[in-house]
């Protein structure tokens, strides 16, 4: 079951012909509305202040109030917050307007359910204001690219200075039965002195 919020952002899909941009664009209003000194009150009394009192009074604690004329959203938030408001949401000023005047009556409803003014956001909206715009990255911008960080460089292996010593001692007594062998053969392969002629005595004159 969908909440009166996510009811909310349907209908002005529907009545302007929005796209994704309808959910980033409630919560710019909404977000302007709480963010006011002094919250919801301060809201009110700042329409008070506009002229727009007796309809702002109208509409607490009814959920389903007709909406404002695009003038009158341009008195309740001025010329200058609407721009704004469209810039972050990406829909042209005009847009944001229309938005405006047909959300604005029915948020102060919903915020005032039971007919009482809320001293703090009701956790249905601050859930809804801290929630990814529907639809991905806000229109008009676009994520930046975060920088990839650095493949950790692995650590070269330690030499095994026990296994050097296993290997040593094997390795000398290899060397020395080769040298033995080398030696061995050697003589074995070596030609016989040629022998050594007889002294030859000479022979006595009679």
């Amino acid at each position: 079951m969908s909440s009166p919020i996510e009811e909310l952002v349907d209908a002005v899909k529907a009545r302007l012909a929005l796209g994704p941009e309808a959910g980033p664009l409630l919560q710019e209003v909404l977000r302007a509305i709480v963010s006011e000194p002094g919250g919801l009150k301060g809201f009110l009394d700042k329409l008070n202040a506009s002229g727009l009192g007796a309809q702002a009074s109208s509409w607490i604690g009814n959920a389903d109030n007709p909406p404002l004329s695009p003038q009158g959203a341009v008195h309740a938030f001025g010329a200058e917050t609407i721009a704004k408001l469209a810039n972050k949401a990406g829909v042209d000023p005009g847009i944001a307007a229309g938005a405006l005047a047909y959300a604005t009556p029915k948020i102060i409803g919903f915020l005032t359910a039971g007919g009482a003014i809320p001293s703090v956001t009701p956790a249905a909206v601050a859930a809804f204001l801290g929630s990814s715009p529907a639809g991905g990255a806000t229109a008009g911008t676009r994520p930046v690219p975060t920088a990839a960080a650095p493949a950790p460089v692995e650590a070269a292996p330690k030499e095994d200075a026990t296994g050097l010593r296993r290997w040593i001692l094997p390795a000398i007594i290899i060397l020395l039965a080769l040298a033995f062998l080398a030696h061995f053969w050697g003589e074995k392969n070596e030609p016989p002195a040629p022998p050594t002629p007889a002294a030859t005595t000479p022979a006595p004159h009679y």
